[in-house]
């Protein structure tokens, strides 16, 4: 009777995980648990192109310490261009000041946007 009662609830359970949809973009929301004084919630992004651009970014979103944020960018021929920890403003979302990640299609595809000024030894552009 134990037996086939754990059979019968297994077989339930198995059924019922084919039936149901699991949506990435329900997990693809900033989420920030402040029970946990270490918690960090974290988005790295690095991209390259053939032609040698290239880009690496990152925000993390802290419990208890500070947010981290930074962003880089290599243009062939000009060098790379950057940020790192500013004092930014958190935003709505994966959002701190002029930086931006936004989930286009959920576990495929983010929007990266920034606005905002990057800098290469003393310039700043």
């Amino acid at each position: 009777m134990k037996q086939t009662l754990k059979h019968i609830l297994a077989v339930y359970k198995v059924k019922r995980s084919r039936h149901r949809a699991k949506s990435h973009n329900n997990q693809e929301v900033k989420y920030i648990n402040k029970h946990f004084p270490a918690y960090s919630d974290d988005l790295f992004f690095v991209g390259i192109s053939k032609e040698g651009f290239a880009f690496m970014t990152r925000l993390a979103f802290r419990a208890n310490n500070k947010n981290e944020n930074w962003l880089a960018l290599n243009i062939p021929g000009k060098g790379t261009w950057s940020f790192e920890n500013l004092s930014l403003p958190e935003g709505e979302g994966y959002k701190q000041g002029g930086l931006e990640y936004a989930c286009g299609e959920g576990g495929e595809r983010w929007k990266i946007k920034f606005d905002g000024k990057l800098v290469q030894d003393d310039k700043e552009r």
